[in-house]
């Protein structure tokens, strides 16, 4: 038996032995487990920033470097079926 302590900027999604990925995701706070049982799962919710540079022609053929930042996040509810898709690779 332990207890796992997730922080404020992560959740955690819980793999059972028995179960499989538990759809439930556990929210920041101090949680009780049974560690042979239960294998804990913690993610990092933070958002983030992506820089995609594009390099375009306007009107009169004059080339322009353009960089479109993007801020994103995963989302808590889909935490659990975005790990059985695609794992650790987030």
């Amino acid at each position: 038996f332990k207890y796992i302590l997730v922080d404020g900027s992560h959740r955690t999604v819980i793999f059972d032995r028995f179960q499989g990925v538990k759809l439930d995701v556990i929210e920041e706070g101090t949680h009780f487990m049974i560690l042979w049982l239960h294998r804990p799962i913690i993610f990092d919710i933070r958002t983030r920033p992506r820089s995609v540079p594009s390099i375009t022609e306007i009107k009169d053929l004059q080339t322009i470097n353009i960089t479109l930042r993007i801020l994103y996040r995963p989302r808590d509810e889909l935490l659990p079926k975005t790990f059985c898709k695609f794992g650790f690779r987030l």
